[in-house]
């Protein structure tokens, strides 16, 4: 696949909390955070560890998308914490079909510039375009769209263990697996995946192809019917007149 392994997150720990003013400063870096309006709680994680990292990364922006975006009391947090001018809210219809990527097949993510053109600068677009990662809070179709959406455009993919969109990443390879709840790990995970370039690109990189590979329109369209076909006999036959 032409892709550079990458060591799993064990054989190389996030630094601990208190080490985060070791991290290499980096600017311009952008995260698309995928939401839906019953994560509240776990979105407010998601603003904590921003809070913790914006410090160390003036320029860290947070695209918000997916139905969830637009809620109030996300921006009540986020302006609590300091942090509300760092948020931006993309349109929350999906910019992306996942099955799209068989087209991009052959095509290797290049260097990312992390940061959205300048006529449109929260990526309502496609928010994943030039993303440094894709943080995916969400469940059912959200989290199985939203992870495999950052995946087709070539973005690593953050996701709470055992969470929908974990079943998708592959820790270490494709993106990161998070301790659900920890704010601490959690930031100090993601400014070490904000410092390494080559790391970024190299999980973008497995992320396409796996997608491309995997999640074909083809293979969907086959899965619903396979679906469709073991939920037939649960159906009961009308009554005979």
């Amino acid at each position: 696949l032409g892709v550079a392994p990458v060591a799993p997150r064990d054989a190389a720990p996030a630094p601990a909390p208190g080490d985060l003013r070791d991290t290499p400063r980096a600017a311009g870096h952008r995260l698309v955070c995928v939401l839906e309006p019953a994560a509240q709680l776990r979105a407010a994680t998601v603003l904590r560890a921003v809070a913790l990292l914006a410090p160390r990364h003036p320029g860290l922006q947070v695209v918000l998308t997916g139905p969830g975006a637009g809620d109030e009391g996300l921006q009540l947090h986020a302006a609590a914490l300091g942090i509300h001018h760092r948020l931006r809210v993309a349109d929350p219809s999906r910019p992306r079909r996942a099955p799209d990527v068989e087209h991009e097949v052959g095509h290797e993510v290049g260097h990312q510039a992390d940061v959205g053109p300048p006529d449109d600068p929260a990526g309502h677009a496609d928010p994943f375009a030039g993303a440094a990662a894709a943080w995916v809070v969400a469940d059912g179709d959200d989290a199985a769209f939203g992870a495999l959406d950052a995946m087709a455009a070539g973005v690593p993919v953050l996701a709470d263990r055992g969470s929908v969109a974990a079943r998708y990443v592959a820790d270490g390879i494709t993106g990161l697996h998070l301790a659900p709840g920890d704010v601490p790990g959690t930031a100090a995970a993601l400014a070490q995946l904000l410092a390494r370039d080559e790391t970024r690109r190299a999980m973008g990189n497995a992320g396409r192809a796996r997608a491309a590979r995997s999640y074909t329109e083809a293979a969907m369209l086959d899965g619903f019917a396979r679906a469709a076909e073991a939920a037939r006999p649960r159906v009961p036959s009308p009554a005979a007149p």
